[in-house]
């Protein structure tokens, strides 16, 4: 008997040893297993709501160089260099700036040809510049006054999601004016979508997963968890999260989608404007309601630059886009003009103010570095769109700091 025994548990050890080197064999040689990711690596998590919002724990305990462009998210969720508080303190003017990754201030991390830039740190963004230049200005008459520019931009965001946003937190912060940096997440393309049900990120997919209790999305999820105990399954799961994302939750991604040719272009960019108009409409009426101004500035894209006025770095980056950007049956920079020359009479019909700031270059910065690619700026480039973009945000404080007085006066009263 006691032979019997002897037998099986050589058998069951036998068969754990040559599972265990099955599995690590699979992991080293198979799913390639790395270090695992870790959270503070992922600028971006998924959110209720929204597809994601940004991640607080982002760089955090890094290097000090990458905490200064990597962890610049503070406890609210905005990529901001102080908490702020939604009790606002009666010296502070509020301004929310909302957008995408070119305000957000994203680089060209892992992307040779476009230099490799890290993200803009919170001293080196359109925002921080805003902010700089409107209390040198406010300062002078109004020295007991300060202003905050918050950066609320979240990357890959358009304006279904701002709208969201904005009802679901930021109204909450009592911002005296709200500006909006868009364009290159909306603007650029031809055929309508539905922001809140066929955009990539993977909130929709996420929910429609757990719903059809998708087999890959199953397999995603078990192996997360198991992550946490085994090296085997922390490999597995990225795995399981490609064949998920590949094979039951396919974008439909049509944000930058040309038309087959340049026929009826009026009628059709206007299906596509009908839907961006809505929702932009449906923000200002929310400001309306908040008492506060809006300001729309239509963003860089380096396809509508005269390349004579760009300096030599520039002028390289360019011919990269070119490559990137390649036009198929239409051209892409003629698509960007034609909508470029279409936006100021269609936010005009909803009375949205509108200001373009697409093109940055001039002979007086040729001399800098303006673009790291297509439509993400340098520090050079943000602080010269800030410029390009002070005077209508000034406007806008300004009311708001007349409205503040005006109620405090009548409070006096």
């Amino acid at each position: 008997m006691s032979k019997f025994f002897a037998r099986i548990a050589l058998f069951l050890a036998a068969t754990l040893l040559f599972s265990y080197l099955a599995i690590y064999s699979i992991e080293r040689n198979v799913l390639k297993h790395k270090s695992p990711e870790d959270l503070t690596q992922t600028a971006v998590i998924p959110a209720a709501w929204r597809p994601h919002q940004l991640n607080i724990t982002y760089g955090k305990g890094g290097s000090p160089e990458t905490e200064k462009h990597s962890h610049t998210h503070n406890q609210q969720g905005f990529k901001y260099p102080r908490d702020i508080s939604k009790e606002k303190p009666k010296n502070i003017i509020r301004v929310f700036a909302m957008g995408g990754s070119t305000l957000y201030g994203w680089g060209s991390e892992g992307l040779a040809r476009y230099g490799n830039w890290p993200h803009l740190s919170n001293d080196e963004t359109i925002t921080h510049f805003l902010e700089r230049d409107i209390n040198n200005i406010v300062h002078k008459e109004h020295p007991d006054i300060d202003v905050e520019v918050i950066n609320a931009a979240i990357i890959d965001y358009n304006s279904a999601f701002h709208l969201v946003y904005y009802n679901q937190v930021i109204w909450q912060y009592h911002p005296d004016a709200l500006i909006f940096l868009d364009g290159n997440n909306e603007f650029w393309g031809i055929y309508p979508f539905n922001s809140f049900a066929e955009y990539q990120n993977t909130g929709v997919n996420v929910i429609n997963g757990f719903n059809a209790r998708a087999p890959y999305y199953t397999l995603y999820v078990l192996s997360r968890y198991l992550a946490r105990y085994s090296n085997f399954f922390d490999a597995m799961q990225y795995k399981a999260l490609d064949l998920w994302l590949t094979k039951e939750a396919p974008t439909i991604n049509k944000i930058y989608e040309l038309p087959d040719s340049f026929d009826n272009f009026n009628g059709n960019y206007d299906a596509r404007a009908h839907l961006f108009l809505r929702t932009y409409s449906q923000l200002k009426a929310a400001a309306d309601f908040d008492g506060i101004g809006t300001a729309l500035f239509l963003g860089p894209q380096m396809l509508l630059e005269d390349s004579r006025v760009l300096g030599e770095k520039d002028t390289r980056t360019l011919g990269e886009v070119h490559k990137d950007w390649g036009d198929k049956n239409v051209s892409r920079e003629e698509f960007m003009r034609r909508a470029r020359a279409r936006l100021p009479a269609l936010f005009k019909e909803i009375h949205f103010p509108f200001f373009d700031v697409s093109q940055l270059g001039d002979k007086k910065n040729i001399d800098k570095q303006l673009y790291i690619d297509y439509t993400h700026v340098t520090p050079s480039g943000a602080e010269v769109l800030a410029g390009r973009m002070l005077e209508p945000t000034l406007d806008l404080v300004n009311k708001a700091i007349a409205k503040r007085m005006l109620n405090d006066a009548g409070m006096h009263n």
